[in-house]
């Protein structure tokens, strides 16, 4: 489950029902909390840059409890109508997505975390901006570089986009400041539950863009720094 947030009850008003055996809720609660705790510790660095010319490189940012895409801003505002006015200048972006509750939370609890794996929900993307030194800026978090082949790097971009649900006008609609740094909460396209979560999402925004990896094996943080370390360059160079 991604980030930190009110309790369960202060935050959505949720509670499990008064028939709902407390042992079992609980139990239930722990197990998944334990899954989210298997990817909470930073994942090492997934290797360095490979040269792989005229390929583009996306950088993946692991915070524990989850990952996001790192992305120029430049490349990002130019493709996602109306979000510059939100991001001040910066050479990078971080892009999270996730369950709309935990992850705007500031002290999320068991209930809202089995709410959020049991039952689909609102979704939100996280955006930060990010210097060009992102190892600086996140010295506890894992990172892996990707190298994908330009058309690949396009659909990436593609598929962020279409991730940002849009106002009347057609732009991004904010929903409240970020977590951290400058940048905001925005809401988001699809529902998030046990196996739609942050981890899946980059999972599949990577193989969209061609890398071989997949959102099978994505439940966690480490299961997908695990299948982005040591890959090589993408098939078709920078095609």
């Amino acid at each position: 489950m991604p980030c930190t947030a009110p309790s369960a009850a202060a935050a959505t008003g949720w509670s499990p029902r008064p028939d709902f055996p407390a042992a079992l809720f609980r139990r239930v609660a722990a197990g998944l909390l334990a899954l989210c705790a298997a990817g909470c510790a930073p994942s090492p660095p997934a290797g360095a840059a490979r040269d792989c010319p005229g390929a583009r490189s996306v950088t993946v940012i692991d915070h524990g409890r989850h990952v996001g895409l790192i992305l120029p801003r430049s490349d990002l505002v130019a493709t996602v109508s109306g979000l510059a006015e939100y991001l001040p200048p910066a050479e990078n972006v971080e892009i999270g997505w996730g369950d709309a509750a935990y992850y705007r939370a500031d002290d999320p609890g068991a209930g809202l975390a089995l709410r959020a794996a049991l039952w689909p929900t609102p979704a939100v993307l996280h955006l930060v901006t990010v210097p060009a030194d992102v190892a600086s800026f996140f010295p506890a978090g894992g990172i892996a570089t990707v190298p994908v082949t330009r058309e690949g790097y396009r659909e990436l971009l593609a598929f962020v986009a279409g991730a940002f649900a849009r106002d009347a006008g057609g732009g991004p609609r904010r929903l409240g400041p970020p977590l951290y740094g400058d940048g905001g909460f925005f809401a988001a396209e699809g529902r998030f539950h046990l196996l739609h979560t942050c981890n899946t999402w980059v999972a599949r925004a990577l193989a969209r863009a061609g890398a071989p990896v997949t959102a099978r094996w994505t439940l966690t943080a480490d299961g997908l720094m695990a299948q982005l370390r040591g890959l090589g360059c993408p098939d078709g160079g920078g095609a």
